[in-house]
This record gives structure tokens, sequence and C-alpha cells, in this order.
């Protein structure tokens, strides 16, 4: 009796009970993180988008590796349909060694054997290929031929269309010279350091991805790790499953 007497006079009071508290209490910290989440990321973009200042003194920072027109091809008739292209599928590389070499594991002697980096031309996955974002033209796409690859970080085969003439472009090695940098806004990186380290520090990230989107990560994360094992009798009536484990048995 002293309980619905309790609720009673709560509903008569218009008092919170102690399972409203709670409610009310998760509500106003969801809506602080996604307050402090929109802000966080906003910020984010405006840091992003802040305009590049031209340097007093420019500088070399590294090399830079580029494709460009081999020699014959630059001399003959198409020289302007591939330089088109190339601007398309162009790809850009930065080293701090001049001859783009890396360590590998096998040693010779002591001594860490060194192999080139290598360097390939712009592929178009499947999705892109049939999508707005493929800005190829009828002729420029009769050079792109369709390849069956392996994507290890995916688990899966994907098709991709790549260039069937790679040997039209060589690669060009050139100094970095760096002219301009970010403008830099010291209020703006304060106030983002501040929220990055509430957000870090407790570890709500994941919380904050999972209120906006439904889920504890960004949508841009890839999945890692083996694929999952697929469920045989989803979507199945029973009598078939019954059947199915019948003809097995006999």
């Amino acid at each position: 009796m002293a309980t619905y007497a309790t609720e009673g006079i709560a509903a008569c009071c218009r008092l919170k009970t102690k399972r409203q508290k709670r409610r009310s209490l998760l509500e106003h910290r969801n809506r602080t993180l996604l307050h402090l989440g929109r802000r966080y990321y906003r910020l984010h973009a405006e840091k992003r988008n802040l305009p590049l200042v031209p340097l007093v003194t420019p500088y070399q920072r590294g090399w830079k590796r580029t494709f460009v027109l081999r020699p014959d091809v630059a001399r003959s008739a198409d020289a302007a349909f591939f330089g088109t292209l190339l601007e398309k599928i162009n790809t850009v590389m930065y080293h701090r060694d001049e001859q783009f070499v890396k360590e590998c594991r096998r040693k010779q002697q002591g001594k860490r054997l060194k192999e080139p980096i290598p360097q390939d031309l712009l592929f178009f996955f499947s999705w892109e290929w049939d999508g707005p974002e493929c800005k190829l033209t009828e002729k420029e796409r009769q050079y792109f031929v369709p390849v069956i690859k392996w994507l290890p970080r995916w688990q899966k085969f994907s098709v991709q269309y790549e260039f069937a003439e790679p040997w039209r472009y060589v690669l060009h090695i050139s100094a970095h010279i760096v002219t301009h940098a970010k403008a830099t806004d010291s209020a703006l990186d304060s106030e983002l350091q501040q929220i990055d380290n509430y957000l870090t520090g407790h570890h709500l990230h994941p919380v904050y991805w999972r209120l906006r989107h439904g889920r504890g990560h960004s949508r841009f994360e890839l999945r890692r790790g083996k694929p999952t094992a697929q469920n045989t009798f989803k979507n199945k009536p029973l009598h078939q499953i019954l059947g199915e484990a019948n003809d097995d048995n006999i």
C-alpha cells in the first residue's frame, strides 16, 4: 500500500519517479553528446576549409613522382587525347628519397635490401565505373579492361577497370616545392582540442556514432577480419529445413 500511495502522491504533485529521473538524465547526456559531436565535426570541416596562405620563402619538402606522356606518344597525333586522359587517371606520390625505394624484410649479408615503391595509374571500381563519378567519355572507356582482383581488406573479389595500355605513360620525378601553407586559427584549434580531449578521454566517439547513425563506428571505416559465416536457415520455412535434414540423413 505504501508503494501505491507514494506513486499516487508523485503523480498528483508531478514528481518524477526514480526511473523517470534516470531516463531524463540519460536523455540530457545524449543531447549534450550529440551537440558536442556535431560541433566537433563542424569545427573539423571549418579547419579543413581554411584558405591557403602563400609562404614568404618557399622550401623543398621531399620529392614528387607523377606520370607523364612517353616522348614518342607526345609526338604522335593522339598526344592531345592521351594527355586529357592522363589528367583523369594520373596519380601523385611523395617521398623523402629521390629514388622512391623502401626497405624490405629480406636481408643480404646483414644488410636490409631496398625495393622500389610501385605506383599505378588510377583505376575504377564497378560502382564508380557505372556511377556519375566516372567522367570518362565513350572513346576513353574503350581503353579500359575489367580485371577481377581479391581485396584482402574487404575479404572478397571485386571488378576493377584498369587502363589497358599503361606503356603510354612513364614516371617523372621532380622536387616537391611547398609554396603555400594552411592558414591557422588559434581559437578554432583550442576549442577543437578541448572537445577532442573530452570525447577521447571518456571514449564517447563510438557512443556518438551509435546515437547519430545507429552504429558504433563511422560509415567510412572499413570492415576488417574474416567474413562472418552465412546462416543457411535464414529465410527458409520449417518444412523445407526438415526436408533438407531428411535428405541428408538418407
